[in-house]
């Protein structure tokens, strides 16, 4: 299950998908990351494309209606898969149950596999994006290009306009991911319960990631709501953390404090 959210302001126009992978298992995380921002960006402003809507087709039809560069901020909430040898080839795991069945290369057009690669955005996509966040494994992976740092997505976004790009460095928890993204946009647009002022993007996702750390899981618990099992955003592997029975055993009674749920994510470009 996947989500992409395209937002041109705080509290109008989004578009939210999501989906149930064929060969990758369900993020049940995401569902709850998904309507998170649906609910902060306003639910009246809300258009859903679920399951096999929430494909690479779709998001082409924007990139060819010029819509893709309306939108202030990109979220995508999904699998993801790290490519260190070939640069560009990073993808993000879409759609894949409406595929062409003999899908063929067409000249000056994007090849649809039910993957957005780096490549794809670098070659094909126009953005005036304020920020383009990835929430799935590994996005910030690429290949080595000594001066010009890792070949992949961030590279790929800030080339087609994007002025700030949010990824992961490793396979991250789905549960501490869905966690650390609610709060991250919580601080960006100013709507925690506490009152706190909007963030600069920098600022909010340091703020998420040292609450993160220190949340209890009562404390999470209320937070998401159930928590789910834990599935990483990439290959099926998976790392079990926190579901609705039994609890964790943790010392601290912190059950994210270890750096490997909420270190993941770095931000690239304009930090405000």
């Amino acid at each position: 299950r996947l989500g992409v959210a395209l937002s041109k302001e705080p509290a109008r126009d989004a578009i939210v998908a999501s989906l149930r992978g064929e060969s990758w298992d369900e993020l049940p995380g995401t569902s709850a990351e998904i309507a998170s921002l649906a609910r902060l960006v306003g639910p009246s402003n809300i258009t859903s494309l679920t399951r096999s809507d929430a494909s690479e087709q779709k998001l082409d039809e924007l990139r060819k209606s010029g819509d893709l560069k309306k939108y202030r901020y990109l979220h995508f909430a999904t699998h993801g898969k790290g490519n260190n040898v070939r640069a560009f080839e990073s993808a993000l795991i879409l759609a894949q149950d409406k595929l062409p069945k003999d899908p063929l290369p067409r000249a000056g057009e994007p090849f649809i596999d039910g993957q957005l690669s780096a490549n794809e955005v670098l070659e094909f996509w126009k953005l005036d994006a304020d920020m383009v966040t990835l929430s799935a494994c590994e996005t910030a992976i690429g290949k080595s290009g000594g001066g010009d740092g890792l070949l992949g997505f961030a590279q790929a976004f800030l080339v087609a306009g994007s002025r700030s790009v949010c990824l992961s460095l490793w396979k991250v928890d789905d549960t501490a991911t869905a966690l650390l993204m609610d709060r991250f946009y919580r601080n960006r647009l100013g709507k925690r319960e506490d009152k706190a002022a909007p963030m600069g993007k920098a600022a909010a996702l340091s703020e998420a990631k040292n609450w993160l750390r220190n949340l209890t899981l009562e404390e999470a618990t209320a937070s998401l709501g159930t928590l789910t099992q834990g599935v990483v955003r990439g290959e099926k592997t998976g790392i079990q953390i926190v579901g609705p029975l039994p609890k964790p055993t943790v010392k601290d009674g912190k059950p994210f404090s270890h750096p490997k749920y909420w270190a993941a994510f770095i931000l690239i470009g304009d930090p405000d």
